[in-house]
């Protein structure tokens, strides 16, 4: 990879590790005033440095109802808009707090990499060399059609590679290990096939 390129991706990794710590803040800041059965209003910040101007809106839900897991995260971007625009939602919760945050700001962190990324292939703020986003009409053929689908978009994978890879460094473990964690999930939750599970590994 040129100097140039390894630079470039220096930048969007500050960019999104600025934006987790100011979202993450936050999350912490909200869990002292909750009310439970009542889910926060989305609070909405704007993040602005040399590379990338956007409002994020980011919405925590504490104890919602038919809930398993101890936290989720669900992030988008309107990479066409005018400004580009990022929203969170944060499902956590909220007995496992604060046991938990090191592990989920893991996570918030792959997250909001992971939409950068897409931030960088359309819209304000797309860099030269980015692979497109795919249309509104192809992610949703592709979400029709399955996670494995969605996940093999050429946009999609390149999203993904870069939230693992912040992940992985943050959690000082391979690579691997972070794509491995979620095909296993992705398995269990029936969301992909072994054969699936093997060609987005070796892709």
């Amino acid at each position: 990879m040129k100097l140039k390129n390894i630079l470039l991706e220096s930048i969007w990794d500050t960019a999104a590790k600025s934006i987790t710590k100011m979202v993450f803040d936050f999350v912490k800041s909200s869990y002292d005033d909750y009310e439970p059965d009542f889910p926060d209003d989305p609070d909405d910040f704007d993040y602005e440095d040399a590379t990338i101007s956007l409002p994020i809106s980011v919405t925590v839900i504490r104890n919602p109802k038919a809930f398993k897991g101890n936290y989720f995260i669900d992030g988008g971007v309107l990479p066409v808009a005018k400004p580009n625009r990022m929203e969170l939602e944060i499902y956590i919760r909220a007995s496992k707090e604060p046991a938990i945050y090191s592990e989920l700001y893991g996570v918030l962190y792959e997250v909001i990499r992971h939409e950068v990324e897409h931030l960088t292939q359309g819209g304000p703020n797309k860099q030269p060399g980015r692979l497109p986003s795919a249309t509104p009409a192809e992610r949703k053929k592709a979400e029709k059609l399955g996670r494995f689908t969605y996940s093999m978009l050429p946009a999609e994978l390149g999203a993904l590679v870069h939230g693992f890879f912040l992940r992985a460094k943050y959690m000082r473990v391979p690579i691997t290990k972070i794509f491995k964690m979620q095909l296993d999930e992705w398995i269990k939750d029936k969301e992909i096939t072994k054969e699936e599970y093997d060609k987005l590994f070796d892709t």
